[in-house]
């Protein structure tokens, strides 16, 4: 197979991906991660060995912006040449190329990607070891995975390894330029990137050198120097020393969730995050998550919904350490709107969590 059709192939998805990133958005600029993932090989028949190869990559992925990220992969395969006895072929490759986003890799998101670079083949005859050009494309696709950080992704890819002559299972020599399949699977672990908090800068007041400054981390109005509770939820109710009233509602319009669905969003996290830590620092009390509803669909499939995805954010809470013994968990549907349901911007206040917080 040394008509180099396999290589043009991939060298094209390469060049439509390079075109692509002409017209780029900022959004995923300075998004990085990194994917340990397992793979399978589906061997060219031309090689004539078995078809039980396996190997493991590495990959680092930069976001260039838009829908376009840089992707540079380590690979080692093991090829089995199914001798009894005899010794297996190895690959050692380095590609480098891109990838082109069908989304934000917040949600499902199916992907395009094409590599180039080069593998170092250790086979039989010992004549053929060396780096040989070798180039991969495909399809694949991430989804977030729930409750933590990681995306799981999967991908199918041509493979094109231009190494030369090489020794079959049954000691033929085969002219080398193979075409193979590899299926991958491994977690996505994102790093970098935009800041999920924002940043506080405090500068000194040289103007009264005698008097103490203090910063307001958690925005209740209380300075950190005399907060008892500093993590307090945003918008909450505190004392004199910044911890929660007890018997109040704190509403929120900033937690998401897929359409239809009691699956929270990624974007949801940071929020939800400093709430279990406000719950986790503040023993004393016990909070009822209450999950609200526009009017949109029937009034029953608005409670089931609104009992789901209060319940998913319990759930959250719990596995962020909060005490499973301090939390519950109700839905409202469409009963207890904030504004009228015949405006979007009043469906989308009526589209609510809120945490009733009563003393434990």
């Amino acid at each position: 197979m040394n008509d180099f059709i396999g290589p043009r192939v991939v060298l094209l998805v390469f060049g439509f991906l390079f075109v692509s990133g002409e017209a780029l958005a900022e959004t995923n600029k300075g998004r990085k991660y990194i994917t340990p993932m397992y793979t399978h090989l589906f061997l060219d028949e031309e090689r004539g060995i078995s078809d039980d190869s396996e190997g493991a990559s590495l990959v680092y992925g930069h976001g260039l912006g838009g829908r376009i990220w840089w992707e540079t992969e380590a690979d080692f395969f093991t090829l089995d040449t199914g001798v009894s006895g005899g010794s297996d072929y190895y690959q050692s490759a380095l590609t480098t190329g891109l990838v082109y986003a069908f989304g934000d890799r917040k949600r499902f998101t199916p992907f395009l990607i094409a590599m180039v670079g080069a593998t170092y083949n250790d086979v039989i005859p010992d004549d053929s070891d060396g780096l040989d050009f070798y180039a991969n494309a495909g399809v694949g696709f991430v989804t977030p995975l729930p409750f933590v950080d990681f995306n799981l992704r999967a991908d199918v890819r041509y493979s094109y390894d231009n190494i030369g002559s090489v020794a079959a299972g049954n000691g033929d020599i085969k002219d080398g330029g193979f075409e193979d399949v590899r299926a991958s699977v491994g977690i996505e672990i994102p790093f970098g990137g935009p800041s999920a908090k924002p940043i506080i800068v405090v500068e000194e007041n040289n103007s009264e050198p005698d008097d103490s400054y203090y910063v307001d981390s958690d925005a209740d109005g209380v300075v950190d120097h005399y907060d008892k509770c500093p993590s307090t939820i945003s918008g909450a109710k505190v004392d004199g020393s910044g911890c929660l009233i007890h018997n109040q509602i704190i509403s929120f319009s900033n937690i998401f969730f897929e359409t239809n669905s009691s699956r929270i969003l990624k974007d949801s996290y940071p929020t939800l995050n400093v709430i279990a830590d406000s719950l986790s620092n503040e023993h004393d009390i016990k909070a009822e998550v209450r999950g609200h509803t526009d009017s949109t669909g029937s009034a029953n499939y608005n409670i089931r919904l609104s009992e789901e995805r209060a319940e998913s954010v319990r759930k959250y809470l719990i596995y962020k350490g909060v005490d499973p013994e301090r939390l519950t968990s109700f839905g409202f549907g469409e009963s207890v709107p904030v504004a009228s349901n015949k405006t979007e911007s009043g469906r989308a206040m009526n589209r609510r969590v809120e945490f009733q917080i009563t003393s434990h």
